[in-house]
């Protein structure tokens, strides 16, 4: 039978579990019947009377909308039955996506007062609402965090009135007390990251031992003595995820790429506006997907997604600040489906056109050709960059051609006539100046692919270092603990079948996961790379006048 296939230790460590749960079984059974016991002689609810009390003094102070949070639905009921005499919403995670629409709307228009479980703390926002009510805490800050950014974020008018419910003298304001305690000496010494956080405020623990407080099983000081146990466990569990945070680093999401302001890029929510209108005038196609902009409240009317041919009819805005203030509008912006099918029709061969002339504003007075090339960096994963690149039979100095496709990636410009001279000189020496642009590429690409690789090593390296020093210091003691458990059963006569055996398997087990960790390493540190041309055209640059 199965029994039979394991060895004795196996069999020793299943009976260890089974006895572990069974006698925290007991234990969690004797903690619920003291709970029941304590709960029956319970005949008020003073924190139900005062989150009235203060309900009532915030609507005296014509505070119209309160959102109420609390952690259990049995609570959110119970709640809304204390609360009937006002006009109350629920909002929790059973409701179908329809109905959380409904309810967010109705809280909007019409409620005063909406009650959210946890699935209202992620991805509403709620910035019509001033006033937040933590009815209940979670363990963990991030959520209490989460619940706090559903008003307190860009739109927000008014100063934002947090209440967290917390009852005095009582052994929950006494965990909560020696939680923050040592929460706040932990950030002192390492700060708090969302990894520790997480560790630290594991709710199946705190909720566990908070009851064993409650229910008389544990004292005080062994309540304290336990948290500070977790934590100590939370800091050596983050010197072990120092591994994946590199990984964060690493995995080609590129310091340098990131450093990139909005100003910098290559576009902006303008440009595509700029770009979507402007195209509308020469392809009916377009025009049959979005409407004029109306001039009062500068809203579109998304008529038709052309991906998957059906009709939209929702109003749209390319201004982010805005379909953040309303989410029922369609965010005009790269990955929505006209702006993408826009982008891919004006690529397309068959579409056809003259060459675009663009004017900015620059120190420098000259003219000639600007290639955009689309740069695509492979490691572990994959990013893309536009790498714009300049070339003049007037200005040959790197640095003020750097300044010239730095400005022609930050301004808008505007169109320009040519000289008939200048453009017999750049359409007649095309592959000329195509080749020089080539090379000037090679040169902007290798640089970057350079500065990366030094920002990576930078990283990696002290890791690998670590790696190699904990790999040599696990394998040096699995050894000794082999030689010891093999002279136990030569000299000794003891039977360490078993243990051997383990020992044998863990030392493999680690030797292929340093192997892959080597391997790895080798694989973040070579950067390829390849280029496509997306677009040319002729570019002035004109000194501003003042």
């Amino acid at each position: 039978n199965r029994a039979q296939e394991l060895d004795d230790d196996a069999i020793e460590d299943v009976d260890e579990i089974l006895n572990v749960e069974s006698v925290e079984l007991e234990n969690e059974i004797a903690t619920l019947a003291q709970l029941i016991e304590m709960a029956q002689h319970v005949d008020k609810n003073k924190k139900a009377e005062k989150l009235l009390q203060l309900i009532k003094k915030l609507k005296a102070e014509k505070n119209e909308k309160i959102l109420i949070f609390t952690q259990f639905r049995t609570t959110q009921d119970y709640l809304a039955n204390v609360l009937q005499g006002y006009n109350v919403v629920l909002f929790h995670g059973s409701m179908s996506r329809d109905e959380k629409e409904q309810a967010i709307e109705t809280f909007k228009n019409d409620a005063h007062i909406l009650i959210c479980t946890e699935a209202g703390g992620e991805g509403r926002n709620l910035q019509f609402c001033n006033v937040l009510i933590n009815y209940d805490l979670p363990w963990s800050p991030l959520k209490v965090e989460q619940r706090i950014g559903r008003i307190h974020r860009f739109g927000q008018g008014n100063n934002v009135i947090i209440y967290n419910f917390a009852t005095k003298n009582t052994v929950a304001e006494r965990v909560l007390e020696v939680l923050n305690h040592k929460l706040k000496l932990f950030e002192e010494s390492l700060g708090t990251p969302d990894v520790i956080l997480g560790d630290i405020t594991d709710e199946r623990f705190f909720n566990s031992i908070f009851m064993e407080l409650i229910a008389g099983l544990k004292s005080r000081k062994r309540v304290t003595k336990d948290i500070d146990a977790h934590i100590q466990k939370a800091k050596s569990s983050y010197s072990k995820l120092q591994e994946l945070t590199v990984a964060t680093k690493i995995d080609l999401n590129f310091d340098e790429y990131y450093k990139i302001t909005m100003q910098e890029r290559a576009f902006s929510n303008k440009r595509i506006e700029q770009f979507i209108n402007e195209l509308k005038n020469v392809d009916d196609t377009i025009s049959q997907c979005i409407s004029q902009q109306n001039p009062k409240n500068h809203l579109y009317v998304v008529r038709y997604n052309p991906l998957t041919n059906t009709t939209v009819n929702k109003l749209g805005t390319f201004t982010s600040e805005v379909a953040l203030e309303n989410e029922a509008l369609e965010f005009l912006a790269f990955g929505h489906p006209v702006v993408d099918f826009a982008i891919k029709r004006c690529q397309e061969l068959a579409f056809g056109g003259l060459a675009g002339v663009k004017q900015i504003n620059c120190p420098y007075d000259c003219c000639g050709l600007m290639f955009n090339y689309l740069l695509t960096l492979k490691a572990k994963e994959q990013v893309q960059r536009i790498v714009p690149v300049f070339v003049s039979k007037d200005i040959v100095n790197e640095a003020i051609v750097d300044d010239i496709e730095q400005e022609a990636l930050r301004q808008f410009g505007g169109a320009v006539s040519i000289p008939d001279d200048v453009a017999r000189e750049y359409s007649g020496n095309i592959y000329y100046y195509y080749e020089l642009s080539q090379k000037r590429l090679e040169k902007k690409v290798r640089a970057i692919v350079t500065e990366i690789k030094e920002s990576l090593n930078l990283h990696i390296d002290p890791y690998m270092e670590q790696v190699q020093q904990h790999h040599r210091q696990e394998m040096e003691y699995l050894h000794k603990r082999l030689e010891w458990q093999e002279c136990q059963q030569k000299w000794y006569g003891k039977d360490m079948h078993s243990a051997i055996t383990r020992t044998k398997n863990m030392i493999g087990k680690i030797e292929e996961e340093h192997l892959r960790r080597v391997k790895q390493y080798c694989g973040f540190t070579d950067v390829t790379w390849n280029t496509r041309l997306v677009n040319a055209g002729m570019l002035v640059c004109t000194p501003p006048s003042f």
